[in-house]
């Protein structure tokens, strides 16, 4: 009878853990055949984000310290390229750019935005986990380094 417990609890020690990567792989494939709407640009705005923890925005209430970071001050005509680790860049115009970033475990993608609005010479950020829910504090960190290196 113990060898047979001693069976059973062995294989729960090996399959449980395959089970748990095999279904973080698949989410992680799942993410990059999502995509994300720019409708809202029209409008000079970002998309809000989900109520799960893996998202920060310049369009949150500053209120909302889960999801909100600020928007820094910024005046030139138009914002240059930003070169960020781990980060393709999508879309690049004068005032907007989207970026796909790779987690390197799994393969998740994260869904960059950065928008500069003239008129109010601001630069507006939203990152956010398009699986999963917590991101550990990524999309945050990603953002903040990147606000290091504008204010540079």
């Amino acid at each position: 009878m113990k060898n047979h417990i001693k069976k059973v609890i062995l294989s729960m020690l090996v399959l449980i853990p395959a089970i748990l990567t095999i279904r973080l792989y698949m989410l992680g494939k799942k993410s990059q055949n999502m995509d994300v709407s720019r409708t809202l640009l029209k409008q000079n705005i970002l998309q809000k984000c989900p109520s799960t923890p893996n998202c920060v925005s310049s369009f949150e209430d500053p209120s909302n310290s889960q999801h909100y970071i600020s928007a820094i001050n910024y005046n030139k005509e138009n914002i240059d390229f930003i070169n960020i680790k781990e980060c393709k860049n999508i879309i690049r115009n004068q005032r907007y750019h989207y970026y796909q970033c790779d987690t390197l475990l799994f393969g998740f993608i994260d869904d960059l935005e950065i928008l500069y609005l003239k008129s109010k010479n601001k630069i507006y950020f939203r990152s956010a986990s398009r699986v999963g829910y917590s991101d550990l504090g990524k999309n945050r960190k990603r953002v903040q380094s990147i606000i290091e290196g504008i204010k540079q």
